[in-house]
């Protein structure tokens, strides 16, 4: 019984997880380019990308975006991490794999290609272990990552570390308090400037 429990827990972090990931790639979605003398026009991308994906649910559109925004810019990591999202969306998993694997040698330090990789491992490849590694990288490059922790937490629970998956479960709830301030505070700061 314990052990069907688990699964059943690990199976609800893994949807709390994939929301997570939708709220950490729409804030990625129109951050800032790495490459800087296309960050206008990759950005722009990234967000046509992003709404065929999670708004419209078009796949094969977001996947021509994603495939004629990479032939214009070739060496912009982020963009791989969308063409791998819409690649794991239309559950071509390998071809997902490495776009991310692709964005990660790109820019190694890319915080969200670890957290997309590290979900589809989990999500999909039944790889908790990778997932773990993915994760816990992710954490080493973003120490405050609700998103990351969460999937750390779901890899450690499905891995059998009941209490690492518990503790770094309650961390990322800790994580995504911090976030939800830091969010709130940058609103407010915006909403300042806008008013001056």
């Amino acid at each position: 019984m314990k052990i069907y429990k688990l699964k059943e827990i690990v199976k609800s972090m893994k949807k709390i997880l994939l929301f997570f990931a939708v709220l950490l790639i729409s804030n990625i979605a129109v951050s800032a380019i790495s490459v800087e003398n296309y960050q206008n026009d990759a950005v722009e991308y990234r967000y046509q990308i992003f709404i065929l994906i999670y708004d419209n649910k078009d796949y094969k559109a977001a996947l021509n975006k994603a495939n004629e925004a990479i032939k214009k810019f070739p060496n912009v990591a982020e963009l791989y991490v969308s063409r791998g999202d819409v690649y794991s969306n239309l559950n071509s998993y390998k071809s997902a794999l490495a776009n991310y694997n692709k964005a990660i040698s790109l820019n190694p330090n890319l915080v969200e290609a670890y957290a997309s990789r590290g979900l589809l491992k989990l999500d999909k490849m039944n790889s908790p272990h990778g997932a773990y590694i993915d994760f816990t990288t992710c954490l080493r490059l973003d120490s405050v990552n609700s998103t990351c922790r969460l999937g750390r937490s779901a890899a450690m629970l499905e891995l059998g570390d009941m209490s690492g998956g518990l503790n770094e479960l309650q961390a990322s709830i800790d994580d995504f308090e911090k976030e939800r301030v830091e969010t709130e505070e940058f609103f407010r700061e915006t909403e300042e400037l806008l008013k001056k």
